[in-house]
């Protein structure tokens, strides 16, 4: 589909494809079932829950339905280094736990989160203890998350076993517990709760019995593609930066994405408006793919339909983390047929000649593991002239996949130097094709 409120020569389109539930990375696409359910004494809520991800029982751990009385755990923590333990008093064993999410507000070790803020080693916790299921409150409106965050090392991301677990909204949580969770957190952060808190602040008496379904389906994904329009002919080059990043990671902390991949797409957004101000021959398209974190999902989608449609460009530029590094140098990696490659080593020598980009030192490396490892390479499947453009080599520890991917760390001024860099390979590329005409 086009947006055709944007004016010529620059055009929108949603590149839409599906993702088979089973090649989603490495985890499912899963969404609600209509079959989950939260009842208290025999009354059913109608709204306010909804399951975790990893809760199909296509997977054969986990069992989907729990019932049992009501025990308020406050926020689901033993830490003994930090004598903090929320279930010093209480027996979870059979029963249907109530935990806040996240952690003390305080923090521990003088952090703002810790490790056990994560949901999954909280239900880990429980089903340790023998808790029959959980209830996670929520502090944010709900809203099912499709997949859990993949960080690297994943050093916590097996996929779960049973515990049946659904999220809550706050007032299912005052419902259930007979106070608010806000007074429960202000009380849980200060220390954990001690068992007469815990006799004022529930009733002991509740029963619950929750069914915590999800299902695992195709799922419809969109791809983000933008056209330069060319000024002569009917050929095409491509600039790809991936859109999406990692998400949460089992820290509670979120990764921003600065450098990968907000990086390239800021690069590749540059290109595009001087390109709207002065077209090259060929047009130049600029694709955003999606679930290349999940494995290049986005980027072989539009490659495959491009090439089904006898529409591959010449050449596939993808800029992919170039805001950290050397601040003027450059990482190239290359890949093309046999055929190909004279060309595109020609149209690569002729820009690192330029003095335009201002970078002092442009790398070439090859490494055919690196190669494959973002959206550059599903074109080169298909057989299009690939150019990976990245910041560094080795990789910089760190902050890569990491809460520390911040604005803070980019440098702005090497985005723009490696865009300008990528400028000249579209330029030589297309003065090389238009002269081929």
């Amino acid at each position: 589909s086009q947006d055709s409120a944007l004016p010529a020569p620059l055009a929108r389109y949603a590149h839409l494809y599906s993702a088979p539930s089973l090649g989603f990375g490495e985890w499912p696409l899963e969404i609600p079932a209509a079959t989950c359910a939260l009842t208290s004494d025999g009354s059913a809520f109608l709204e306010g829950f909804m399951p975790l991800t990893s809760s199909s029982l296509e997977n054969p751990l986990y069992r989907g339905e729990a019932e049992g009385p009501v025990v308020f755990a406050g926020f689901g923590i033993d830490n003994p280094k930090e004598h903090y333990d929320d279930f010093a008093g209480i027996d979870v064993e059979d029963a249907i736990a109530v935990i806040l999410s996240g952690e003390p507000s305080a923090g521990f070790a003088g952090e703002n989160v810790t490790a056990e803020s994560s949901i999954w080693n909280k239900l880990d916790a429980l089903e340790r203890r023998g808790a029959a299921g959980a209830l996670v409150v929520s502090e944010l409106p709900l809203a099912f998350r499709a997949s859990r965050a993949r960080w690297v090392p994943p050093d916590f991301d097996e996929e779960r076993a049973g515990l049946p677990t659904l999220v809550i909204s706050e007032s299912v949580a005052t419902e259930l517990l007979g106070a608010s969770p806000s007074l429960l957190r202000q009380r849980a952060a200060q220390r954990p709760l001690i068992p007469s808190d815990r006799k004022e602040l529930l009733r002991s008496s509740t029963r619950v019995a929750l069914v915590a379904h999800t299902k695992r389906v195709d799922g419809p994904l969109v791809n983000v593609v933008g056209a330069v329009k060319g000024l002569h002919g009917e050929r095409t080059l491509i600039v790809t930066a991936h859109l999406d990043h990692v998400g949460v990671g089992p820290r509670g902390r979120i990764a921003l994405g600065a450098d990968d991949n907000a990086s390239g797409v800021a690069a590749a957004l540059a290109i595009a408006d001087v390109l709207a101000e002065r077209p090259l021959n060929a047009t130049v398209l600029f694709a955003f793919p999606s679930a290349e974190e999940d494995g290049l999902l986005g980027s072989r989608a539009l490659a495959q339909d491009l090439a089904s449609a006898g529409a591959l460009p010449e050449l596939c530029i993808n800029l992919d983390m170039v805001g950290r590094g050397e601040p003027e140098g450059c990482v190239l990696l290359r890949g093309a047929s046999s055929d190909q490659l004279l060309a595109l080593d020609s149209w690569i020598a002729t820009a690192v000649a330029s003095k335009v980009h201002e970078l002092t030192r442009v790398r070439r490396v090859e490494d055919s593991s690196f190669f494959t490892r973002s959206d550059h390479y599903a074109f080169h499947e298909v057989g299009v002239p690939a150019v990976f453009l990245f910041e560094d080599w080795p990789l910089t520890a760190g902050v890569y996949h990491t809460w520390r991917d911040e604005p803070g760390t980019l440098n702005p001024r090497k985005v723009a130097r490696t865009a300008r860099l990528a400028l000249l390979l579209l330029e030589a590329a297309d003065r090389a094709g238009h002269a081929g005409e």
